[in-house]
């Protein structure tokens, strides 16, 4: 049985809190789209060199962009590693960090059309 995966990104619910702006909505996502590469490498190389606080920050950091632009999804695995970050599991943060991978490549794959005018 194959599970069904939630959407990557609401883009309803981001465009309501910017007021139903359409042109802020694709500076918002280029932005992000922009700084995700940077931030997603942050997290990697905290987890790649067993720095507990320093996974904590970054997933902290990369969740809160995620949120920002309603990426639930995301945001959960970047949770997910801030948490285990906090908690000194470093040895768990290597399979989280690959599901946020993936729900990274998710979210950049249905941004892709989102930033186009």
């Amino acid at each position: 049985m194959q599970q069904v995966q939630a959407n990557p990104f609401d883009r309803e619910e981001m465009l309501e809190r910017l007021g139903g702006d359409t042109d802020l909505l694709a500076d918002v996502l280029q932005v992000f789209l922009e700084e995700c590469p940077r931030m997603f490498e942050e997290v990697r190389c905290a987890v790649d060199e067993g720095d507990s606080n320093l996974v904590r920050r970054s997933a902290h950091s990369m969740k809160g962009a995620l949120l920002n632009i309603s990426a639930a999804p995301a945001a959960a695995e970047a949770s997910r590693l801030e948490v285990l970050g906090s908690e000194d599991r470093i040895d768990d943060a290597v399979p989280a960090l690959e599901r946020l991978r993936r729900e990274i490549d998710r979210l950049q794959h249905a941004l892709a059309g989102q930033t186009s005018g």
